[in-house]
């Protein structure tokens, strides 16, 4: 029964963290770039298949924020280097350094990785203790995440080779931490990186409402400049009121996370 509802929880928060991340994109994009031909459909598929494989180094290592964090930026990075080609907008080392940093750090990591999850665990619990995905799950979702990017390169900004280099190499350094986290917690020792999952009852979530409520509210102007801003003044000035708010989110995730000495995340 037990490992039947952690199930169903971790199915439950994947669906969310999918859900929001979609929003994401339709901030950026607008109605007309959002609902073109099958996008929604195959963006969709990307975050979902993302966040089984996120949601499965959540639960080995008892919701580690540092092994989410590496797996977010591991998995996040061919997005925005081979799929929409983003972090070559400049073309030069600084910018693409730049772009990399916000994007995945702030954006990713925090906001669309961080952010939903831990507002999953509030809203359908914390345990996805017995979540696995399989062998055969993170070979389909690998090779999903390979075919969406390698489809969507044709319409991708294209950098200078060294940039493709160095970005393969980003690509590894962050799959090597996030393997590496992960079989630290698999042997048994988490050395001090452990938190614990916070005890939650009425008075905690009366007094700790910061993460779901910014989770709402990040929805919410999601979709207002989605919906608005394209119309007025572009899709580029949408997507960096978008990165502007990503950042303030992030600093806040940050900040919260420093006062209550751990950030709650799903294990």
């Amino acid at each position: 029964m037990r490992e039947f509802m952690a199930l169903d929880t971790a199915r439950r928060i994947i669906l969310l963290c999918t859900g929001f991340n979609l929003i994401a994109e339709y901030s950026a994009r607008g109605i007309v770039g959002f609902f073109y031909q099958l996008l929604p459909v195959w963006l969709f598929l990307a975050y979902f298949t993302f966040f089984h494989m996120i949601a499965h180094v959540a639960s080995v290592t008892k919701g580690s924020e540092r092994a989410v964090l590496f797996a977010a930026i591991s998995l996040g990075l061919p997005f925005i280097i081979f799929s929409t080609g983003t972090a070559f907008a400049t073309g030069e080392i600084i910018g693409y350094l730049t772009i990399i940093f916000i994007i995945m750090f702030f954006m990713w990591g925090l906001t669309q990785t961080w952010l939903p999850l831990a507002a999953g665990g509030y809203f359908f619990g914390w345990d996805i203790s017995d979540y696995r995905l399989s062998d055969k799950g993170w070979i389909l979702c690998i090779a999903y995440l390979i075919a969406f990017c390698a489809f969507s390169f044709i319409g991708a900004v294209k950098g200078p080779l060294y940039l493709y280099a160095l970005s393969v190499g980003f690509i590894l350094l962050f799959a090597y931490l996030t393997i590496r986290e992960i079989r630290t917690f698999e042997e048994g020792h988490p050395i001090g990186r452990r938190k614990e999952r916070p005890h939650v009852d009425s008075n905690y979530t009366e007094q700790h409402s910061f993460i779901p409520l910014w989770f709402i509210v990040t929805a919410v102007v999601g979709l207002s400049v989605g919906t608005i801003i394209p119309l007025y003044f572009g899709y580029a000035i949408a997507f960096i009121v978008m990165t502007l708010w990503t950042i303030v989110t992030g600093t806040a995730l940050l900040l919260y996370r420093k006062g209550h000495s751990a950030f709650p995340l799903p294990g």
